[in-house]
């Protein structure tokens, strides 16, 4: 409560970063949007207002190549920029450590250039889809399908 009396709820950076967290995974502005209906959040611009505040605080990431955003679930030190596994199949993001990513700046300033962004995605398949997808050890593609050809 302020010295007015007034009761605010949350900001709208509250309830983005709790839509992402909650998620588990990267969704877009118009899928937090979404998940938002109901409450005081109306418009993308309100959506992306939020993002922008979360980018900048640290709070969440954004996945260039699905143009979606993920809560930052990793205590990264200032200036750190860790890099994105995402899987192509189920769409998890999971953080890593991107140590190499920290010398870029010093290493390209002798060529005479500044990055002013570095992002690292990289795509593949996490785990649980791999698994789901190969053939169970000792078997061989003519064993899974009878005939030697793919199904």
């Amino acid at each position: 409560m302020t010295a007015t009396g007034r009761v605010y709820s949350r900001t709208n950076a509250d309830e983005v970063y709790a839509v992402l967290k909650a998620a588990g995974r990267a969704l877009s502005a118009y899928q937090i949007l979404e998940r938002l209906r109901g409450s005081s959040i109306r418009a993308p611009t309100q959506v992306y207002r939020a993002l922008e505040r979360l980018q900048a605080t640290g709070g969440v990431h954004r996945i260039h190549s699905l143009n979606a955003f993920v809560a930052c679930v990793a205590d990264h030190h200032d200036g750190e920029r860790p890099g994105i596994l995402v899987c192509s199949q189920c769409g998890s993001v999971f953080e890593f450590e991107a140590p190499a990513l920290e010398s870029l700046p010093t290493e390209t300033g002798g060529k005479e250039f500044m990055p002013q962004s570095v992002v690292l995605e990289v795509a593949g398949l996490c785990g649980t889809c791999r698994n789901a997808t190969s053939p169970p050890p000792g078997s061989s593609l003519s064993e899974a399908t009878g005939d030697g050809r793919a199904s």
